[in-house]
């Protein structure tokens, strides 16, 4: 997909799918059949199992198991209120 960033020494492994905006700190590991949603952030050091998937938006500090569907807490809370008079 467009605009993914992968960084030094990671290792990536067979039939991943990386989605628009993805992005990999240094030595990252991550396995076959994963999947990468839009706009994540993956901390160096970390690893991303096997068939593992991570939602979109996620921050990731620490590794992603194998076989598990992952997603970071997001808050909920408007942004950018409109106003209408």
């Amino acid at each position: 997909m467009a605009y993914v960033h992968i960084a030094h020494n990671c290792t990536l492994g067979d039939h991943i799918i990386m989605a628009n905006g993805a992005s990999l700190a240094g030595h990252i590991e991550i396995q076959d059949h994963a999947t990468v949603g839009a706009f994540c952030g993956i901390h160096q050091f970390c690893r991303v199992g096997a068939y593992g998937f991570l939602g979109a938006f996620s921050g990731v500090n620490q590794d992603i198991l194998p076989y598990s569907k992952t997603t970071a807490p997001r808050p909920l809370g408007c942004m950018a209120p409109t106003r209408l008079a």
